[in-house]
């Protein structure tokens, strides 16, 4: 948890101290879907959530982000037959992505086709729940868990006006294996370009 604080506070000192010394500068909010793939989509189906990005031009073409958001990751729940019990596991998880990186728009700054890479801290949160289900009742048992791992993410876009539309292929490591998924972030930019 002192890590997330402390990437927040470096990003939020990185995004204030740039924001002082150029004025074109974008803000964007956006809704957030993601598709879990390889293992990862063994357990979980989708997942959706949000971001807020920062956006700062370097030159006509090449811009710095910085992206934080939070995802929940929409679990498959797993029944077994016991002889005549049920045994149900139920998974949630979630995350909070704290990213940095490039964008390189094609055409011109803040207009058309961009490709982008990001990389960063997904603080991740996640719950199992065993439920045993038997004639005479149920009994339940849930395990947590909490990590911070190393993430990055290769993208493309289209940035239309004031409208942003990204998909990325995200891959998040961590020591017991990598979980990856295609995310998509439509997006209002506010500001001029």
């Amino acid at each position: 948890m002192k890590k997330i604080i402390r990437t927040l506070l470096l990003v939020s000192s990185i995004a204030a101290c740039t924001s002082v010394l150029a004025q074109e500068n974008r803000w964007s909010l956006g809704a957030e879907a993601g598709l879990p793939l390889g293992a990862f989509g063994e357990t979980f189906v989708a997942g959706v959530g949000a971001s807020a990005r920062f956006e700062h031009p370097m030159n006509e073409k090449l811009a710095i982000i910085g992206t934080i958001g939070w995802q929940a990751f929409l679990a498959k729940d797993k029944i077994v037959n016991v002889g005549v019990d049920l045994l149900i596991t139920k998974y949630k998880s979630s995350m909070i992505p704290i990213m940095v990186g490039g964008k390189y728009y094609f055409t011109e700054q803040q207009s058309g086709f961009y490709g982008a890479f990001e990389f960063g801290l997904v603080a991740t949160s996640g719950t199992v729940t065993t439920i045993l289900s038997t004639q005479t009742g149920d009994t339940s048992s849930a395990v947590s868990s909490n990590s911070t791992d190393f993430s990055y993410a290769p993208s493309i876009g289209y940035h239309l006006s004031n409208f942003d539309f990204g998909l990325r292929y995200q891959t998040i490591s961590a020591s017991g294996g990598s979980s990856k998924f295609l995310g998509v972030r439509i997006a209002y930019v506010f500001g001029d370009k």
